[in-house]
């Protein structure tokens, strides 16, 4: 049972995930928590449910911020947005937990096993098409206010047989944009903006401002889509054991200004892509509202 003493608990409906869902297998498994797939028994429907045990404060404080950016922009099922189903306090494995149930979308892929399959060779209408809807499903986070701070291509499902099936998911590292939590920097180490980076260490702070938040989106999209393609506008960064060692990466990260250009042999992806990655805040937001798919 649920834990109704404790006030964290009380504030949600309560799952029985017995009764109501059928659990077949586990998606996945994270820092945060697990992913199970389960038929929900009034409809029949797959679902995909993220299940967070929730043990301090400190789990509670970071599930209270992930749940206000889900349902800011998963109010309406949207096209590039898993669709949040419902949420609640519920019990797996003898531990409470917090249930975040999701639609489920079969044959998908994350974006990176998309690109390993395809051996990073993607055509200009591949890339098109992508870009297209990954801006698009950005400029719709950003609408409602809300900054996704960890997009990358374990973040983004791609139903290859569906057509339109490109969505974000994994909001917990988000924030919404009015909160104390909007001011800090966040995010995948090689999916941080080098200029912000610079900023943040010559002033010895992790604030940062919500336009500086929405360019770091921009600029992790723009990364997500190097990384599809097998590259790293600052692969100097990650020379040798760089990555493993974090005070090695970041002082190479500080020695490093200038992003390398995209190897593509389409120059106008190159420039629309590079342009995202490029350096200053006002730069690649600009560039991001520049970008028109006709």
């Amino acid at each position: 049972m649920i834990k109704r003493s404790d006030s964290f608990f009380k504030k949600w409906k309560e799952i029985d995930l017995e009764t109501n869902y059928n659990i077949e297998k586990i998606l996945g498994k994270g820092i945060f928590g697990t992913v199970v797939l389960a038929k929900q028994l009034t409809t029949d429907k797959m679902r995909a449910i993220k299940l967070i045990p929730v043990t301090d404060k400190s789990e509670k404080s970071l599930l209270t911020k992930e749940l206000a950016a889900w349902k800011r922009v998963s109010s309406h099922c949207n096209e590039r947005i898993v669709c949040l189903c419902e949420y609640g306090v519920t019990m797996y494995k003898g531990i409470s937990h917090f249930a975040l149930v999701m639609e489920y979308i079969p044959d998908s892929l994350e974006l990176a096993q998309y690109a390993e399959e395809m051996d990073f060779d993607l055509s200009t209408s591949q890339i098109e098409y992508l870009l297209r809807n990954l801006v698009q499903g950005l400029r719709y986070i950003h609408k409602q206010g809300v900054f996704h701070r960890d997009i990358k291509p374990d973040n983004i499902l791609i139903s290859p047989a569906k057509k339109g099936g490109i969505k974000y998911i994994d909001f917990g590292l988000s924030c919404v944009k009015e909160t104390e939590e909007c001011q800090i920097i966040s995010g995948t180490s090689n999916y941080i903006p080098i200029d912000i980076i610079k900023r943040a260490t010559y002033l010895e702070t992790d604030r940062i401002t919500s336009d500086e938040l929405r360019s770091a989106d921009i600029y992790a999209l723009g990364v997500t889509m190097y990384m599809i393609l097998g590259q790293h506008p600052y692969i100097d960064a990650f020379v040798g054991d760089a990555i493993k060692d974090k005070e090695k990466f970041w002082g190479n990260i500080l020695r490093i200004w200038t992003p390398l250009k995209l190897r593509y042999p389409d120059e106008e992806i190159v420039d629309m892509i590079s342009s995202l990655v490029q350096n200053g805040v006002d730069a690649r937001i600009k560039a991001f509202n520049k970008i028109r798919f006709t």
